[in-house]
């Protein structure tokens, strides 16, 4: 919970504020609000915008925090300023808690808020999203189009005021056919209009459509000006753009080939402007301590794809994102220095790697540990350490890695390294068959899974394979780090993989 030096100076006691689920986003916003009440100084609802604003955005120097940025969105919110009560829904959202974000939508909208007004109606055409939303409407008779026509009217009237935020957003509405009278070329006038007032996206979003051969007002030139004003603003997307631009010569971008999309030529490739440009994004990049786009170019210096191939400089470049700490690079270098494939083959050097994505990595921990594991069983110089291959297969597997548990399944049922144990190795089976069950992608593995699961059946007795179902369905029930979606269809393949 923020200091309170740093939080919002006060709010009125008797404010009307939302009621909330006391383990949600909005009632730790409430307790962090009680907290500054006593701080005498009041400041005015746009001062307490702005400042939630630089933390959500991390703009100024501020470092980016959401529990700041919610406590003074909140504060500006409960004063009727419309923009918080919108960025406020847009937070809350994030975090998943749908009740109070649509609560606050509402509020912004009721104040006529266009942005929160085409939010709204965008969310009631998209079935998606409008599913999240219409169970916490209290108002259940928007009018989908008459909310289009008022965030329309409002986004003109603030774009031919000047404003380039409006602008940007008027013309993006032209763009989608989401504005009244919605066309081309009103969308490339306006953002036009909103670029030169160096408005950033939209200087990117004009090079773009610039550069679109197929657009109403294409100009390579004039596309390769706005993109680069973007760079300049700040955008390093925008000089990312225009490397893979000027390695290929069209928008496509570099792995268009792979794909078979056919894009027209827009300018010769030239390797080192495109260099050039990839140059100057990392260079932005690093002062926000962002790594992708060092790791990128590294890439294309390993694999020779569209650049002359040197494994020093890539080598040299991923070392220095890994050691900063970013996982894309230490799991390639992982995967570099266990197969030699391009750079030297070095399993010290492979197993600091692996056990620094593991470390680092956090929703996608499970991959980094069956690769753990698969490096102990398989790929050290050693001989084979199941006991460190178990450890590590064993921390994925109960949280439901089917690699993971097919090859603890394995190791069980032929008794390498371990105590050859039937009922143990049909568990594990039992639950890579659950867990691979009806994902795209893997159906061989899951086929492979099921014939594996039969054959080791054969040589069990029906109360040893009971045993095993009864220990996979405890185990089963105790993994709760799947996604509902995921769970439920793990389940139904456990039931299936068990009949």
């Amino acid at each position: 919970m923020p200091n309170d030096k740093n939080l919002p100076a006060t709010v009125r006691k008797n404010s009307t504020l939302p009621q909330a689920q006391p383990s949600g986003l909005v009632a730790r916003g409430l307790a962090a609000i009680q907290q500054s009440l006593s701080v005498p100084e009041k400041q005015d609802a746009e001062s307490l915008f702005k400042k939630g604003m630089r933390y959500r955005n991390d703009e100024s120097g501020t470092p980016g925090n959401s529990e700041q940025a919610r406590a003074y969105l909140l504060a500006a919110a409960n004063l009727n300023h419309a923009e918080a009560q919108f960025e406020l829904c847009l937070l809350l959202g994030e975090y998943y808690e749908w009740p109070e974000a649509v609560a606050w939508l509402e509020k912004s909208v009721s104040l006529g808020f266009g942005p929160a007004q085409l939010y709204l109606a965008s969310g009631l055409a998209d079935p998606e999203l409008d599913s999240l939303i219409a169970d916490h409407l209290s108002n259940q008779n928007y009018d989908e189009s008459q909310l289009y026509r008022q965030a329309s009217a409002w986004h003109e009237e603030r774009a031919k005021a000047g404003d380039p935020a409006a602008q940007y957003d008027f013309a993006l509405m032209h763009r989608s056919g989401e504005a009244t009278n919605s066309s081309p070329e009103e969308a490339m006038r306006w953002m036009k209009a909103a670029a030169e007032q160096d408005h950033v996206s939209a200087c990117r979003n004009l090079g773009e459509w610039l550069l679109d051969d197929k657009g109403p007002k294409h100009n390579t030139e004039q596309g390769i000006y706005w993109l680069s004003r973007a760079g300049e603003l700040g955008n390093s997307w925008a000089f990312k753009s225009l490397g893979d631009l000027h390695l290929v010569g069209h928008m496509g971008g570099r792995y268009a080939q792979k794909t078979g999309e056919k894009y027209s030529q827009l300018i010769p490739p030239d390797k080192n402007a495109a260099v050039s440009w990839y140059e100057r994004q990392i260079k932005l990049d690093r002062a926000r301590s962002s790594f992708m786009s060092t790791d990128s170019l590294a890439r294309l210096y390993l694999f020779g794809d569209h650049l002359d191939q040197d494994l020093a400089r890539a080598e040299r470049s991923l070392l220095e994102t890994a050691n900063a700490g970013y996982l894309d690079s230490q799991r390639l270098l992982a995967f570099e220095y266990t197969s030699g494939k391009r750079l030297r083959k070095d399993t010290t050097a492979a197993l600091h790697w692996l056990k620094m994505a593991e470390e680092n990595s956090s929703s996608s921990k499970l991959r980094d540990q069956y690769q753990l594991g698969y490096f102990y069983e398989h790929d050290s110089d050693d001989a084979p350490n199941y006991v460190e291959a178990v450890k590590w297969y064993l921390k994925a597997a109960e949280q439901g890695d089917y690699r993971s548990q097919k090859s603890l399944g394995v190791i069980y049922e032929s008794g390498k390294g371990v105590p050859k144990d039937y009922v143990q190795a049909y568990k594990w089976h039992l639950l890579s068959v659950a867990h691979s069950y009806g994902k795209p992608g893997i159906k061989e593995f899951h086929a492979d899974a099921i014939k594996t699961l039969d054959a080791l059946a054969q040589k069990m007795t029906p109360s040893q394979i009971a045993e095993a179902r009864q220990l996979a369905s405890e185990l089963f029930d105790n993994i709760t780090s799947l996604h509902p979606a995921d769970h439920e269809l793990a389940k139904e393949g456990l039931a299936k993989g068990a009949s």
